[in-house]
């Protein structure tokens, strides 16, 4: 796979996580909330959880080659943040 389509799939999927996230976070939620449905909490890290994979996949998508081992540490890093 050529950088340029490696890039556009990683843009790609940080705009399908977002979009994910931000539908979960409108419909899920509430419904969860409605109708008190235990769900051990996904309902309230959704939002946590969808921006740090969109981030990572976002940043990679934008910057030039980045090894396996960079990525790791990114992902550590946005976890921590």
């Amino acid at each position: 796979m050529t950088v340029n389509k490696k890039k556009k799939v990683y843009l790609t999927t940080s705009l399908c996580i977002l979009t994910i996230g931000m539908l979960l976070n409108t419909f899920y939620r509430p419904y969860i909330y409605k109708y008190s449905i235990n769900d051990f909490g996904f309902a309230d890290t959704i939002g946590s959880l969808a921006s740090v994979i969109c981030f990572c996949f976002f940043v990679w998508g934008i910057r030039k080659g980045i090894s396996n081992k960079e990525k790791n540490k990114q992902i550590v890093l946005a976890v921590i943040v």
